[in-house]
C-alpha cells in the first residue's frame, strides 16, 4: 500500500482505465508487473505471483506507461520505495 499526501481532491486513473505503471518486488529484487487499485488516499498494489512484496515502483521505465493522477489533473511522479543499486 502506498499513501499519497497531496491528492488534490482525490486520486484517479486517467481515462477511467485500470491503473498501470506499478511493479512490485520481493527480497530477490526481481520486479513484476502489479495490479493496483485506488482506496481513498492510498493505492493498494499486489501481484498474484508475489505474496510478500518489499518494494513498489511506479513509472520506473525509460518510457513509462502510467496513468495515476489526482483529481486536479496533476500526474503522479515516478517513484520507487527501495534503495537497491540500479542495474
Amino acid at each position: 500500500m502506498v499513501k499519497f499526501r497531496h491528492v488534490g481532491g482525490g486520486l484517479m486513473a486517467q481515462s477511467g482505465e485500470p491503473l498501470k505503471g506499478f511493479t512490485i518486488a520481493g527480497e530477490n529484487q526481481k520486479s513484476i508487473e502489479a495490479e493496483a487499485k485506488i482506496d481513498g488516499e492510498t493505492v493498494v498494489v499486489a501481484g498474484p505471483q508475489l505474496t510478500k512484496p518489499v518494494a513498489v515502483r511506479y513509472g520506473w521505465a525509460k518510457v513509462p506507461d502510467c496513468n495515476l493522477s489526482n483529481k486536479a489533473g496533476l500526474p503522479a511522479s515516478p517513484f520507487r520505495t527501495d534503495d537497491w543499486l540500479l542495474k
